[in-house]
């Protein structure tokens, strides 16, 4: 008996494998995902400047990166005593300007390196709406809590979609021409102005993409909104606000990834860096006991023995932890 539609996922030809480089730039779908690779130790870039949810600001960010376009002040506003960026996550907060500009400019050299060489980049779009900020004119990436009178609530148009992703494309491809780009649709829906318009801004997502995959030599597609949808279509499956996935959807979502994108041995190395992960969290009864010392001393094997095969591999951290207790 069949009880629920099984969403295809594409032919990735399994080839993430503990070489990989992976970016992932975009909405909070876009950071679980991306923590979910981290988790097992894969080398991850997410959400260098926080989530994005429109194809604006998620293409601006990339294009900031890709061409170098380094932070100036004009690009922060004060309040309270901190200063922001209505380009940025709040998260990006600095007692001064200098602070500021010192330090996301490093970090501009930093990210325009380690986009060169990635080997994956995953984009997660959420809503085709944006908000301009009246004062300046501009198109924001958050808005800082600064009151709705300030802005205007605009939508993009297909057009304005594809043409960002197409040129954001072109230019990646002039610095890191091998580089492979996996789009999705975050699965949260935004019920705030109503069901029809959730629908209507997802749509123009589906539209733009349509066309982007169509013209693209290197895109492809990610179904997890489809997998969201139709797969898990029971509100068991969402957390408490009935419209961010809940961890076992997220989890779900995550294993079907795993499975298109993983060969047996990414597979099988994934599991062991699991095992160590708990083993690190796992609390003895007696932490002086010989029992634990052989317990540490096997982890310490495994994590030499992965690291041997894999060197790109970081696990100096959990195996600093095991050689601690003994």
């Amino acid at each position: 008996m069949k009880l629920s539609t099984q969403v295809r996922m594409g032919d990735y030809h399994h080839d993430i494998t503990y070489d990989s480089r992976l970016w992932f730039i975009g909405s909070c779908f876009a950071g679980n995902i991306g923590e979910k690779f981290a988790e097992i130790k894969m080398q991850t870039v997410i959400n260098p400047f926080g989530t994005l949810f429109s194809p604006h600001s998620v293409n601006e960010a990339l294009m900031r990166v890709v061409e170098k376009r380094y932070f100036t002040a004009d690009d922060f506003f004060e309040r309270d005593g901190v200063y922001m960026s209505m380009d940025l996550h709040s998260k990006h907060s600095y007692a001064s300007i200098d602070d500021a500009l010192c330090a996301l400019n490093e970090l501009i050299d930093t990210l325009h390196e380690s986009l060169s060489s990635a080997t994956h980049l995953f984009i997660t779009y959420g809503t085709s709406q944006v908000y301009r900020y009246n004062p300046t004119g501009r198109l924001c990436a958050n808005c800082h809590k600064i009151p709705s009178r300030f802005f205007t609530i605009e939508q993009m148009s297909i057009d304005s979609i594809y043409e960002g992703a197409m040129r954001v494309e072109r230019a990646l491809m002039a610095i890191n021409p091998d580089v492979k780009i996996y789009y999705t649709i975050s699965p949260v829906r935004y019920m705030g102005d109503g069901a029809p318009q959730s629908s209507y801004v997802k749509a123009r997502l589906f539209c733009a993409l349509e066309r982007v995959l169509a013209e693209s030599a290197v895109a492809r597609y990610i179904p997890s909104y489809e997998i969201m949808m139709d797969e898990l279509r029971d509100y068991r499956y969402y957390g408490e606000d009935m419209i961010h996935p809940s961890g076992v959807a997220v989890d779900y979502i995550w294993e079907r990834i795993q499975e298109a994108f993983f060969d047996r041995d990414t597979a099988a190395v994934s599991q062991v860096i699991k095992s160590v992960m708990k083993a690190v969290s796992h609390r003895p009864q007696n932490p002086d006991g010989e029992q634990y010392r052989l317990f540490c001393k096997k982890n310490i094997d495994v994590i030499e023995d992965v690291c041997s095969r894999y060197p790109s591999l970081d696990m100096e951290k959990e195996k600093a932890f095991f050689v601690s207790k003994l």
